[in-house]
């Protein structure tokens, strides 16, 4: 196709002037144009709109909002189902929603317009510039964290902790609400290695962008890119005008209504807006940073904020992932940047396809199921069916996959801390050759067939059209890592033996300590039946209180996070009190059962009850150092 249209280029001077030439290509860009906006025309959306009410049937979700808009006008705006559902009022034009962490880019968009103006540079040392704020980064005479480290996640700072959570900062400065609990900004790797979402590092953003301009960052959003960009009723905080018109927000699958939530870090996820005044933010990434006439940011700002350079894979050059507060991802092929976020009652997606020049935003007042099925749908009423690819239609051919990939890696990183200890164990992937290509699999997970898109980059699609990249890198140390950039999945290679050793370690204690309860549940009945004096009832006894308690501890723990997770742990409730209380008790009878487990070899006993209780013992042991270790052991989370 494109060699014939080279070669009739130079015949057209045969039949007109370069001037009727060019009227006649300008009109030919009108024609294809026009034929291109044909794929959107009013059934498309119809059936879009069909789609969207039986996902929010199917998943209960009261309410959504969704425009979807090009580069010059909103293309269709959807207001469907119950703003309130206690008073019965429908979500309208002027509902607005909360949009969650789609927020984090506002404080990105701030921070590259004091960057254009040479006011800072995305490589200045956070401690240079802002030394007031505390942080803790061990290798920052080496690798200090920079400002392009808190906006594309790479700072290595744990996510904010339980009490930053929970705490409502209404009315507080920025800087009272990063001076508030500043344990969690510590940097558990080197800055600049691997992306791992982080809900402090916007907020220590946007406190360089109040020093740097002189005024507080939501009146510098407010008059640098709100205004400009006609989001006149767009708020960080709750108006009389947001209190009005703002949709109740629902928790839970029983729809609970969720207070409104004065989150510590506002410039990560508190902006409250509608699908309308979003829809000019999408248009003003589809611009390439222009409103209109008016040009806000330049275009290879844009592009920067769009991709990543920090991590491992960055640096070795993979582009796709997540950049400057905005990700570069892949849906049935297509290029899609943009962010999603969520508040306590509200869930969000912003996205936009720069090659179609077409975007949208979608809200909905619940944060409980059927949130990626609307994404889903929207996207693939966006997007042609000619343009649909698979992940093996993006194979590269000529670039074999490196043998030194094959293996097994387990997790690096966490995005929090506290959750740490489960995935050392249980988030290991393998890679392998298949029949015909390598295989990529997480740890009791279907498999997916990978394909080479880049040398040591490879692609897979999941059963949702989601194309998922991974890249192997080594560090400067010789570490092998595996990871996936617009995941936050960073994993180290390791051996198949330590894998499959701390599993089973792993299975055979809770077997173990399972086989406690059981033994307890029938020996007791058994002495009672027969009245029969039970010899040394301690070294039956004390194993099974261990197991007892840490059951307890497991329990509370899994009711309080099946619930409203803020308002169960970030207090003393009987959740996080008895969590802190059973796991102390947990390890302290485990001391009496180690300690009783040996002096019963002085005793009379049977010589099978002595070598199961020693064995039940032994486990807890086990458990109980890796927890203590972890930190886990009497974490008072109302502090934490």
């Amino acid at each position: 196709m494109t060699n014939s249209f080279l070669t009739f280029i130079p015949s057209i001077n045969h039949f007109c002037t370069m001037k009727q030439f060019l009227s006649v290509l300008f009109a030919g860009f009108l024609l294809l144009d026009w034929l291109y906006a044909q794929n959107y025309d009013e059934l498309v959306f119809q059936n879009m709109e069909d789609s969207l009410l039986k996902i929010m049937e199917k998943n209960k979700i009261p309410g959504v909002q969704v425009a979807i808009t090009n580069r010059d006008s909103i293309l269709f705006l959807g207001n469907l189902g119950l703003a309130d559902t206690r008073n019965n009022l429908p979500v309208t034009g002027e509902t607005m929603f909360r949009i969650g962490s789609i927020s984090k880019s506002f404080a990105a968009a701030s921070i590259m317009m004091l960057v254009e103006e040479g006011k800072i540079s995305l490589d200045d040392s956070i401690s240079r510039i802002i030394p007031e704020i505390e942080f803790e980064n061990k290798w920052e005479s080496s690798d200090p964290v920079r400002i392009v480290n808190l906006l594309e996640h790479t700072s290595g700072f744990d996510d904010l902790h339980i009490m930053e959570y929970v705490t409502q900062a209404e009315g507080w400065t920025t800087q009272k609400c990063l001076d508030f609990h500043p344990d969690s900004r510590t940097s558990r790797w080197k800055p600049g290695m691997h992306m791992s979402y982080c809900n402090s590092g916007p907020v220590v953003a946007a406190y360089i962008v109040e020093k740097m301009s002189g005024q507080p960052f939501e009146e510098f959003v407010r008059g640098r890119i709100f205004n400009p960009l006609g989001m006149v009723h767009s708020d960080y905080f709750p108006s009389s005008y947001v209190a009005k018109h703002l949709a109740k927000g629902y928790t839970g699958d029983e729809l609970k209504e969720a207070p409104y939530w004065h989150i510590l870090g506002r410039p990560s996820g508190a902006i409250n807006s509608t699908a309308t005044e979003m829809a000019a933010y999408v248009r003003f990434y589809l611009n390439r940073g222009r409103v209109d006439s008016v040009r806000l940011l330049d275009s290879t700002t844009i592009y920067r904020m769009e991709h990543p350079r920090t991590t491992l894979a960055a640096k070795a050059g993979v582009t796709e992932g997540y950049g400057l507060n905005i990700a570069t991802d892949y849906f049935k092929g297509v290029k899609v940047c943009g962010h999603n976020g969520g508040m306590n009652g509200f869930l969000a997606g912003m996205g936009y396809m720069t090659d179609l020049g077409v975007g949208y935003i979608f809200f909905m007042n619940s944060d409980g199921e059927g949130f990626s099925e609307l994404e889903r749908t929207i996207l693939s009423a966006l997007i042609p069916d000619s343009l649909v690819k698979t992940a093996a239609d993006m194979t590269v051919k000529g670039i074999n996959i490196d043998p030194a990939m094959s293996g097994w890696y387990r997790s690096a990183t966490s995005r929090q801390e506290i959750s740490a200890f489960a995935q050392k164990i249980l988030d290991v992937v393998h890679i392998r050759p298949g029949d015909t290509n390598f295989v990529y699999q997480p740890l009791f997970e279907p498999k997916y067939t990978v394909y080479p898109i880049k040398e040591h980059v490879l692609m897979f699609e999941t059963e949702n059209h989601n194309f998922t990249p991974l890249v192997y890198i080594k560090d400067g140390e010789g570490a092998e890592y595996l990871q996936t950039p617009c995941f936050s999945g960073n994993y180290v290679k390791t051996s198949g033996f330590r894998v499959w050793f701390d599993i089973v370690l792993a299975g055979v204690c809770l077997l173990l300590m399972a086989s406690s309860i059981l033994a307890t549940l029938i020996w007791i009945p058994v002495r009672l039946i027969r009245r029969k004096p039970c010899r040394f009832v301690a070294a039956r006894v004390l194993p099974f209180l261990a197991v007892f308690f840490l059951s307890m501890a497991v329990i509370l723990f899994m009711q309080g996070m099946s619930g409203d997770m803020i308002e169960n742990f970030g207090s003393i409730t009987i959740f996080s009190s008895g969590f802190w209380l059973f796991s102390i008790l947990f390890v302290v009878f485990t001391g009496l059962s180690l300690f009783t487990s040996f002096i019963s070899f002085g005793r009379p006993m049977n010589r099978a009850v002595r070598v199961h209780a020693l064995l039940v013992t032994l486990a807890c042991v086990v458990v109980s150092v890796y927890l203590l270790s972890e930190g886990l052991i009497g974490l008072r989370t109302w502090v934490y």
